[in-house]
């Protein structure tokens, strides 16, 4: 058979099954099945979802702070004179009123005594005139004038022995001698002359049996603070050790170049154990909730800025239930409105989910967080 018949036979035999399948499946009352694709198998998708918890949950926030001591005092001359000693060096510890330096007095007493003399000869002629006043030997103003000059020689003596009494350097709180920057044998000058030529004090006494933890607060979070709200402050001096406190004052105004205001924790101090110029870090507590309604960050999308969560309905249909958020933890967030502990979210995976969906809830265990993170 040549190649010509059998490609003939072949065409035949097609032509009879096609006609054949035609009878088959147009014959009257005869009905067909459509043919499933895969775009029209309506398919369900496996998610993992949960029930918002009532957990307690914190708003934290963590700052630098500056440690200063409570009392910090530059001590000057009072008066200008050869220092004659020195009775202390940095470091000692030094009660209010004890003396730190002595400066040389023979001219302060001599002026003291010069005064007194003045205040004894004045003083005795305003009462000689004050008996010629009543035998009217003299005028009531030369007797005025007598008693005028005895009140003011009176004045000068109490001056004088000021002046003297300045030539003993003291302290003025209890404390320790922070600073020491002259030695004996200097010739210093009166305080109003050393600040005005921007001299150093003679000494620096800090009172550190308290410390003043000074920390700025960013004007957001200026709303939650309040005197007596919990702050923990930790150093690098002593790490993973807590210093707890409470906030003592506020400044009453925001600083215009920072736009942060400056509050103040009082710590106690008795071993001494934080210095004035340590870095710290402090966390301020500024806002809990008891029962807040949680749910882990992941079940939060945004649409247009607008947080909203999938919600699955009793049908496992997929709704946008938008949600009012409050404070957000490390893993957790707050939802002040639009959910409640009877709902049932979708947590992971739903970026490529859409409304209207249909789902197959899978449990997913989350973990809730009773604190939120800091912010820094």
């Amino acid at each position: 058979m040549n190649k010509a018949a059998r490609w003939g036979i072949v065409v035949f035999v097609a032509a009879i099954l096609v006609l054949a399948g035609y009878r088959v499946f147009h014959r009257p009352g005869t009905k067909v099945s459509p043919v499933k694709t895969v775009a029209s198998i309506s398919r369900k998708v496996a998610v993992f979802a949960t029930h918002p918890k009532t957990r307690p949950i914190a708003e934290t926030i963590t700052l630098t702070a500056d440690i200063q001591a409570i009392n910090q005092a530059a001590i000057y001359a009072q008066v200008s004179g050869y220092l004659e000693s020195i009775q202390v060096r940095r470091g000692y510890h030094v009660r209010k009123g004890q003396v730190l330096a002595i400066i040389k007095d023979t001219t302060y007493r001599a002026q003291l005594q010069q005064a007194k003399a003045t205040m004894d000869y004045t003083c005795l002629n305003a009462k000689r005139y004050k008996k010629l006043l009543a035998k009217n030997l003299v005028s009531k103003d030369s007797f005025d004038l007598a008693r005028e000059q005895c009140e003011q020689a009176k004045a000068a003596v109490d001056y004088a022995a000021q002046q003297l009494a300045y030539t003993r350097i003291t302290a003025p709180f209890d404390g320790y001698i922070f600073n020491r920057m002259v030695d004996p044998g200097a010739t210093i000058p009166a305080s109003t002359a050393a600040v005005a030529s921007n001299q150093n004090p003679l000494f620096t006494v800090v009172d550190t049996h308290i410390v003043k933890i000074v920390i700025s607060v960013p004007e957001s979070d200026v709303r939650y603070l309040k005197v007596g709200l919990p702050v923990q402050v930790m150093v690098d001096a002593f790490p993973g050790q807590i210093f707890p406190g409470k906030i003592t004052r506020m400044n009453p105004a925001l600083d215009t170049q920072t736009r942060t205001l400056a509050v103040e924790i009082d710590m106690p101090n008795p071993k001494g154990i934080l210095k004035p110029g340590m870095f710290a870090k402090s966390i301020l507590h500024l806002r809990s909730v008891p029962d807040a309604v949680v749910i882990p960050k992941e079940a939060i999308l945004h649409e247009n800025g607008h947080p909203y969560v999938f919600r699955i309905d009793p049908g496992n249909l997929l709704r946008k239930a938008p949600v009012v958020l409050g404070i957000v933890g490390r893993s957790n967030v707050q939802v002040e409105k639009g959910l409640d502990v009877t709902d049932l979210i979708v947590i992971p995976g739903q970026l490529h989910l859409s409304e209207g969906e249909e789902v197959v809830p899978k449990p997913f265990v989350p973990v809730f967080s009773p604190t939120s993170s800091s912010k820094i």
